[in-house]
């Protein structure tokens, strides 16, 4: 009796908790307010933009290149002797103005010559003399005995005459060999050139052909150009696509010295006539004027960079490529920052890219904001906030 008792006491004391607890529940859940919802802002991106420039420039091709000579000879000796003097300049690097003595050749044996030829001259002419003057008493002989003009050859000594003329022709041409020998004792600069090499020195025995050393022209040097097919089209190149070579495009030559970089105005003259066979680009040339006559000079050997302008009608917007994008079909296209702040996408024509700059021919407008920063997401029509970068922008 008493078990029962206390079993009815447990279950009344918990249906009496499970109810102070229905109650407590519910009081609580009374006293909790409402959540509120509240809409997410939407973030506007920040973008850097390029404000495209109202001036279109001339289309410019710019590839590397390194200086060559226009032309380079080996100097040699044209007889043989002893080297008596050499000009001090004649060093590696040594400058000389044409016609200017380089190396003189022992002439000793030349003056002699010279004299001895000019003796043989002095005495065929002697000859000649005696014996026309023998054929003219000849031939007066015959006619007062024969009574006729008609005279033998052998009357009028012709035989004799010719051969004492020939005999003078021939002293005359050893004495101008002599002339010449003698001259060419002294080995001079056929133009206006710098040494490259040398190989003579005061002293040593020469034989004629014996090389003395490398000379190039310092007038003007030239610079091979490899150019695209579609570059090209841009450029007038002699012999290519104009006719003279005063219509080929200027240029423009870079070079650097001593951390400075300096430029010099050239042209383009030629093209060498064929493509490589590997690569299928065009050969430009271009040439330089007086490339030592201003300082620093612009010497063979330099890696260059050469700009070559394109015909007047090539122009074209200047972008950074850091605004070039590519579409899903590969095009080539730009994010554009209209008025209202939206973002446009467009199809651009890309002439030519050198280093972080492109030249656009069509596509664009002067005027527009380009963006040049990259966007994970992006979407024709976004909204954006645009920030001018101050190192692409030309605000």
């Amino acid at each position: 009796m008493r078990k029962m008792r206390q079993k009815v006491f447990q279950i009344i004391l918990a249906a009496l908790i499970l109810v102070v607890a229905f109650f407590a529940v519910k009081f609580l859940s009374n006293l909790k307010k409402p959540i509120r919802h509240k809409e997410a802002e939407r973030v506007v991106p920040i973008v850097k933009v390029f404000k495209v420039s109202s001036k279109r420039h001339v289309l410019t091709i710019w590839e590397y290149a390194t200086v060559q000579p226009v032309k380079k000879i080996d100097l040699v000796a044209q007889v043989s002797g002893k080297i008596v003097h050499i000009n001090k300049k004649f060093v590696v690097g040594g400058r000389f103005s044409r016609g200017e003595e380089i190396i003189k050749v022992d002439p000793t044996d030349y003056k002699l010559a010279l004299k001895l030829a000019e003796s043989n001259v002095k005495q065929a002419e002697n000859l000649l003399e005696k014996e026309l003057a023998e054929s003219e008493v000849s031939k007066r002989e015959w006619i007062e005995s024969e009574g006729t003009t008609k005279i033998p050859r052998l009357v009028a000594r012709r035989p004799q005459v010719e051969a004492a003329r020939a005999k003078l022709e021939a002293a005359k041409a050893q004495l101008e060999k002599a002339k010449l020998d003698l001259e060419r004792t002294s080995v001079k600069a056929p133009f206006d050139c710098i040494v490259s090499s040398k190989l003579a020195d005061l002293g040593q025995y020469v034989t004629p052909a014996r090389i003395l050393g490398t000379l190039f022209y310092s007038g003007e040097v030239e610079m091979e150009v490899l150019l695209k097919e579609e570059d090209v089209q841009w450029i007038n190149v002699p012999g290519l696509n104009v006719v003279k070579a005063s219509e080929g495009s200027e240029a423009i030559v870079l070079f650097r010295v001593g951390g400075e970089e300096y430029r010099r105005k050239g042209r383009v003259v030629r093209w060498n006539n064929f493509l490589d066979e590997v690569t299928r680009l065009f050969p430009v040339v271009v040439e330089v004027e007086s490339p030592y006559e201003k300082q620093p000079p612009l010497a063979v050997g330099t890696f260059v960079h050469v700009g070559i302008k394109g015909r007047p009608d090539a122009k074209a917007f200047v972008i950074p490529t850091s605004a070039l994008r590519n579409d899903r079909k590969g095009n080539t296209i730009v994010w554009i920052v209209d008025k209202d702040s939206t973002l446009r996408f467009r199809a651009v024509k890309v002439a030519y890219q050198w280093r972080d700059r492109a030249y656009i021919i069509s596509g664009l407008k002067g005027g527009e904001l380009l963006i040049t920063s990259p966007l994970n997401l992006v979407s024709n029509g976004m909204k954006v906030k645009p920030v001018y970068n101050n190192e692409d922008s030309d605000k």
